[in-house]
């Protein structure tokens, strides 16, 4: 993951010879599709939080079109699955992917995360009624108490299918905000 920082990107302040050569394309791709395979299928959920870091950073580098326009929609493949666990390890690196992209500050980058902000933001939201769904169906099974382990998958998806909602609404929707309710915030 600290790679990517240092050589996804050619570096701009001159330092390259430091860092080594930035990776090629080809290879950029090659180890994108690596990463996402690891952050959906990993069994160890520190080694998938390292890749869906990895690739959250190496998604701000590149951008959400062009090199990694693929990624998105790989993700939200990944989110929809069935099996319950590789649907929250998916929604994890969605949700570190969304967060990485919407806190790139340059105007055209901004612009870009609003353009694909509403196409996502609509995708999550199935995802979430489906998972709470599944969460209230569990509820609904016992005593209303939530302690079989696909109900805490079922309320983590849902969380985390809220949280990345907030960022898609909060930095991806322009137009809700106001000037003087978003005056103190950037």
């Amino acid at each position: 993951k600290n790679a990517v920082d240092r050589r996804w990107a050619p570096s701009r302040r001159g330092a390259a010879a430091a860092a080594g050569e930035p990776i090629s394309a080809e290879e950029k791709a090659g180890v994108r599709v690596r990463l996402v395979r690891i952050a959906i299928d990993a069994l160890d959920e520190r080694i998938a939080a390292h890749a869906a870091l990895a690739l959250a950073r190496a998604a701000r580098v590149d951008g959400a079109s062009g090199e990694s326009a693929e990624l998105l929609p790989a993700l939200l493949d990944a989110s929809a699955r069935a099996d319950a666990e590789a649907s929250v390890r998916g929604l994890r690196a969605l949700h570190r992917v969304v967060k990485e992209l919407a806190s790139r500050r340059l105007l055209p980058h901004k612009r870009e995360f609003c353009a694909l902000a509403p196409c996502v933001a609509d995708a999550v939201g199935q995802l979430f009624a489906r998972h709470a769904q599944a969460a209230l169906g569990a509820a609904g099974d016992g005593a209303g108490v939530l302690d079989g382990p696909g109900a805490v998958r079922a309320l983590a998806a849902a969380a985390l299918c809220a949280k990345t909602q907030r960022q898609l609404l909060v930095h991806g929707f322009v137009g809700l905000r106001t000037d003087g309710a978003d005056a103190g915030r950037g």
